[in-house]
């Protein structure tokens, strides 16, 4: 896989999710059930600024939810926040750093692959709770899966990742990458 091609692609498909939300959607559930959708953006920017410390090579504490901001504000933010990240990854380097995540160290290009699963999912469950369609023709996320499915493993899943569920098989690349997180992108309701 491409990471940074892919990294690109991820945060414009994001910025494109981004600008379809609406004012009036800020309070719609998602298929996060702890999170509204402005939660659900507050959470996607804190997290994107993580891995883009990361990609920088700068230490960071966990990952914080931004602070609600304006809906004008909070809907520039996320572009601009993951277009940030995109770009911290393609920092000579970045890719081949080792980072300690306090938990243990971990190649910087499996990073990469969260921060990417991380994006993507999120993205995908905005689009959802939004009514929009998230166009991720153009990424490679039959590579950001793979590298989930080496890195995420059953035992790990608590408490951050719902347990897996089944995609159909007809199912497109960024559906079966929600479902390996646990999602159920062919059912009539967000889990």
């Amino acid at each position: 896989m491409d990471v940074i091609t892919t990294f690109q692609k991820s945060a414009d498909a994001t910025a494109a999710i981004a600008h379809g939300i609406r004012p009036e959607q800020f309070n719609n559930p998602t298929p996060c059930p702890e999170w509204n959708v402005q939660d659900l953006i507050n959470h996607l920017i804190g997290s994107l600024e993580y891995f883009k410390a990361r990609g920088l090579g700068q230490d960071s504490g966990p990952p914080q939810p931004a602070s609600p901001t304006p809906y004008d504000e909070t809907i520039k933010r996320l572009e601009a926040t993951a277009m940030a990240t995109a770009a911290a990854w393609r920092r000579p380097g970045a890719l081949e750093q080792t980072i300690n995540t306090g938990a243990g160290e971990m190649p910087g290009a499996a990073m990469a692959n969260l921060a990417l699963s991380e994006m993507l999912t999120h993205t995908w469950d905005l689009a959802r709770a939004t009514g929009q369609q998230m166009s991720a023709d153009e990424v490679d996320v039959n590579g950001v899966l793979a590298g989930m499915k080496q890195t995420l493993k059953p035992e790990a899943r608590q408490p951050g990742f719902a347990p897996e569920m089944q995609a159909p098989n007809e199912a497109s690349p960024i559906d079966r990458l929600a479902a390996f997180l646990g999602r159920q992108p062919w059912s009539g309701t967000p889990t």
